[in-house]
């Protein structure tokens, strides 16, 4: 009897260890892992000329302490491309109060308004610089962002973003990235 049930659990282990080698999920997409581990992003604009808008991006986190003693978790996305015609670069602070760890997967709004100090808020802040557009910066006034892998050296997500120059000139920006850390 126990021969035969020494046999049953090799036999088993044989059936099951294939699976389990097999079965690992990457946040990676098959065949596209090198643009991926470069940190890189594919945006498009949607105002009356329809822009792609393509780059290198990182990040980096941070624990912050409120004037009043809160903690703030924080993730800045820095977005640029320096090549002459289509120069731009673009920002965006990703912060949750009484966090003291760093962000996580989730989805991120850009808040009605920011009170006080850019230091002290909860959502998402941004801006935009494209010179192809024109020479004043856009800030995020609507839209999200959403996060869907945090890893130690990688950030993936997308992003949804309404901004407004000051002269009430709206962009709407929205499509993919993969930071790299800093």
């Amino acid at each position: 009897m126990p021969r035969n049930f020494i046999r049953s659990v090799r036999l088993a282990v044989w059936f099951v260890m294939p699976f389990v080698f097999t079965s690992f999920v990457s946040p990676f997409e098959e065949g596209n892992d090198r643009a991926l581990v470069e940190g890189r992003y594919h945006l498009t604009t949607s105002d009356s000329k329809s822009k792609l808008l393509e780059g290198a991006v990182s990040f980096s986190t941070a624990i912050e302490i409120s004037a009043k003693g809160k903690p703030f978790s924080v993730i800045r996305l820095d977005l640029e491309n320096n090549e002459n015609k289509k120069a731009h670069s673009m920002g965006f602070l990703i912060s949750k109060q009484n966090w003291s760890k760093e962000l996580r997967r989730g989805n991120y709004k850009v808040p009605v308004k920011i009170k006080g100090l850019i230091k002290d808020f909860e959502g998402v802040f941004g801006f935009a610089d494209i010179k192809e557009i024109g020479e004043l910066p856009f800030f995020a006034e609507n839209g999200n962002i959403n996060i869907s892998y945090v890893g130690p050296e990688l950030l993936i997500g997308s992003l949804e973003i309404e901004l407004k120059n000051s002269e009430g000139k709206l962009l709407n920006i929205n499509g993919e990235f993969t930071a790299t850390r800093k």
